[in-house]
């Protein structure tokens, strides 16, 4: 894709993003092909890149995307670097690339403010990265159609094997063996889902 090209799409998907700012908020929410239904802050991700850019996202093939389906998860995009995302540094987020931490995330509409659907009360909003979600690491992922970028999973503080195993319980609830299988636990006596 030509940088013109990129460009233009990147607008796109950043202008429809702000013009859906008021837009509702439900958790799980499948947006539908006109995004007359409700989102939640992934599957507001997925239509804005998948739907409205046309592109690949986790799980789909470019153009495939069509917003009937609520799409990846959060754990989702970040299992899937490496493929059709890549992380890279967060001071060099530009538009275009989305914001991820393991509860939430957003479209980044500039180096330092996104647009994601919140929560019921406030639904789409635009709001600042830095900050949004204290206490879990932040991951700037990037198309790889956009640009290069590399594989870098958020780190996890596990103590010992009652919060490792606990931990595994949680991923393996939301389908998301794909970590594991990159992240490579291993530690004695503890296993994860397979």
């Amino acid at each position: 894709m030509t940088s013109a090209a990129t460009d233009k799409l990147i607008r796109q998907v950043c202008d429809r993003a702000i013009s859906d700012i008021g837009h509702c908020y439900l958790y799980g929410g499948t947006p539908g092909i006109a995004a007359q239904a409700c989102w939640d802050c992934s599957s507001a991700c997925n239509y804005w890149w998948g739907y409205i850019g046309g592109q690949a996202i986790p799980g789909y093939a470019r153009g495939t995307y069509r917003g009937e389906q609520h799409g990846p998860s959060t754990l989702g995009w970040l299992g899937a670097q490496g493929t059709v995302v890549g992380s890279i540094p967060r001071d060099h987020a530009s538009a275009g690339d989305l914001a991820v931490w393991t509860t939430h995330m957003g479209l980044c509409i500039s180096n330092t403010d996104m647009i994601s659907a919140q929560t019921p009360s406030s639904g789409t909003q635009r709001g600042v990265i830095d900050g949004f979600i204290p206490g879990e690491p932040l991951t700037i992922l990037r198309l790889s159609v956009i640009g290069p970028g590399g594989i870098t999973l958020p780190p996890i503080n596990i103590q010992g094997g009652a919060e490792l195993a606990a931990y595994t319980r949680k991923m393996a609830h939301i389908e998301q063996r794909l970590i594991w299988r990159r992240m490579q636990v291993r530690r004695t006596g503890v296993r994860p889902f397979r």
